[in-house]
Order: structure tokens, then sequence, then C-alpha cells
């Protein structure tokens, strides 16, 4: 009687596990083709030159099934130069994340020779500037590799506001068991999302940036682009297509074919906040732009799922603005001025997109005179 039980129950949750991911399955986010003036990719690769599971010509095959047109590749203190270009369609970037004193920081623009010096560095920023290069720092707020030291004033170009790596390790540390729990359910029928729902919004990291930025603007520092960036620090488990569903960079990047100048372009586009952050498994998006000014913007080209959204418009590193953004699909202009109820006051400002209490897009900030 007990094993028949048991049978009856087993086959219940069968029935209604395969039902589940029937759903699942069925809402996935497809990728969308990119606007001819836009390239969307993946920062922060991993590849078997490090700690990878995939080898450069594995990776750039799921970012092809991804819909992804570039990859920023920064495998462990080591550097491949000549595999930067066109892969079959897709442009890698080649950078590296170098493991110093302080924490992980990804540099673009030096060679190994540097790379290795920023490791054994007192000050591996003030290292890699020295040798022409730039420097992010890599998930910063991470449980066990954080990166000591943010507060100080450092020659850094971006900061990593979502992480991949770090969301697991939070849910970890926080012992969050349900949200691990569905996360495992949902991956086999919606990898991107199930990378998503296990982390928590970055509050703390925009709030950090935030901050950040605004010392830069107290001390009169205009150098330091402080860009925001979504890294899917991707090292092919639980899988290289699951991360790229699940978070991509936009740059408005025309490309030309050239590998080194489209390359170059891709790399200045994300290191000086002309780039912005979707978190792709919760909506498709073929085209994104912020642009200030007097004629201050958000454009978005939506796929017919992408839906409502709810704006939060942030100005000096203060809320200014949370409302609902009626969006449709295909172009969507919205001017700034529409989101603020009139002309907005002059400031830096920068847009999240959230959907259903979730984070879906961030912008870098456009200033207003």
């Amino acid at each position: 009687m007990l094993r028949r039980l048991a049978s009856v129950l087993a086959l219940a949750a069968a029935v209604g596990y395969g039902a589940f991911g029937v759903r699942a399955a069925g809402a996935r986010v497809r990728p969308v083709p990119t606007a001819p003036d836009e390239l969307r990719g993946a920062w922060h690769v991993h590849t078997t030159r490090s700690d990878g599971r995939g080898t450069l010509r594995e990776v750039v095959a799921a970012a092809r099934d991804a819909g992804l047109s570039f990859l920023v590749v920064t495998d462990h203190n080591v550097i491949a130069p000549e595999e930067q270009g066109w892969h079959d369609g897709v442009l890698v970037v080649q950078g590296v994340e170098i493991s110093t004193r302080h924490g992980h920081v990804v540099a673009l623009g030096i060679d190994l020779a540097a790379a290795q010096a920023a490791r054994k560095a007192e000050d591996p920023l003030g290292s890699i500037a020295a040798a022409g290069g730039r420097a992010v720092l890599a998930h910063p707020l991470h449980p066990r590799r954080a990166f000591r030291g943010l507060d100080g004033a450092a020659p850094w170009a971006g900061f990593e506001v979502f992480s991949n790596d770090t969301a697991w390790y939070q849910a970890l540390a926080e012992r969050a068991w349900g949200r691990i729990a569905g996360s495992v359910a949902l991956l086999p029928f919606d990898g991107g999302r199930a990378v998503l729902d296990l982390a928590a919004p970055p509050r703390e990291e925009l709030a950090r940036l935030d901050a950040a930025r605004a010392r830069a603007r107290a001390a009169g520092d205009r150098r330091q682009a402080r860009a925001l960036l979504c890294s899917v620090d991707a090292h092919g488990y639980p899988s290289y297509r699951a991360a790229f569903a699940a978070a991509t960079m936009h740059v408005p990047v025309r490309p030309t074919g050239d590998g080194a100048a489209d390359a170059a372009a891709v790399a200045d586009a994300l290191l000086e906040g002309d780039a912005a952050c979707v978190l792709a498994a919760r909506g498709a998006v073929s085209r994104v732009r912020f642009t200030g000014g007097e004629a201050a913007a958000l454009d978005l080209e939506l796929a017919a799922a992408a839906g409502d959204a709810e704006v939060r418009l942030v100005r000096d590193g203060v809320t200014a603005v949370e409302r609902p953004l009626a969006l449709r699909a295909g172009a969507n202009h919205v001017p700034l001025a529409t989101v603020c109820g009139g002309p907005c006051a002059p400031g830096d400002y920068r847009l999240e997109l959230w959907r259903s209490g979730a984070p879906w897009l961030f912008t870098n900030w456009v200033r207003i005179e």
C-alpha cells in the first residue's frame, strides 16, 4: 500500500513538474534581432584559458545561439590578444580579470606584463591606469571576494552592479533555499530567468556606485566615467547559454567589420558610460538609447511581449521620479521631460526600468544642465 502511494505521489509530482516546465518554456524570452546601429553582448566571460568550461569556439557558438554580437572575454591573469576580433559573426573583445590584493579587477587595454605588475602592486588600479589601461571593479560586493577600499578615490572606470557569480554566493550566504530551489527547478526550461531569479535586486550596488560618482563629481573629477556594467561572469556552469540569456550590455556601435576598430569602439562605449544593461530574460529589447541635453530621452525598441514597466529616474544619486511607464511593441520614444512632468532640474540622471517588482533595465548617466 505504501509503495503504491509513493508511486502515485511520484507520478503526480512528475506530471506537475512537467506542466510547470511547459509553462516556463512557453514564457521564455526568445532572442530578437539587434538594431543595425547597436551591438548587444556579454561583459565578463571566462574560457578554458582560465577557469571556464568552454573553449573560445564553444563560447562564441553559445553567444550566437543567444543572439549576441559581442563578448568581452576576461580570463583570470591571462590575455590572448590574437583572439580579439570577429569570430563566426561574434566580436571578441579581449580583457583580463586580475586577482589583486584588494579584490578582482577587470582591465581592458593592457598587456600581460602590465596585468602581472598590477596583480602584485600595492595600488593595482593606479598600476593599470599608468599602463594605459582602464579598470572595472569586478563583483565588488561579492560575499567572498568583495573589493576592499571601495570608498576611496581611485582611478577605476566601471563598476559591476549585477554579477551572476555574486548572485549565487549571495543566495548561499543568505541561505535563500527557496530562491535557490526555484531557480534550480526553472533552469532546464528557462536558464536566463533561472539566473535572474537567483539574484536579489542590486540596490546596494547601485547606491554605492551613485555615491562614488557623487564623490568624483564633488572633487571635480570628470576623467573617470564610473560606468555601470552588468556582468554575466560566465564560466559555463550552469551554462554559457543561460548566462548569456540573462544579462546583456547594449552599446551604440555600428559594426564596420574591422575587428580591431570595432573592439575598440565597444570598449569605449562600455567604459565611457554610453552603454545600457538589460536583464534580457525579463523582456527582449532590440535597441536602447538614453541621451541627455535639451532633448533628453529614452528610446527603446521592444519585442511584442516586452510589456509595461515601472520607471525610476535617479538624479544625482536620489530617486526623483518613480511611476508606471506604458510601453508598446516596436519603437518607444520617452522624452525625459515626460517622466519629470516638465523640465527636469539640472543634474546627472540615470534610468531604471522594473517589471513586476524585479529590475529589468539600467542606463548609464546623462547630464542635463
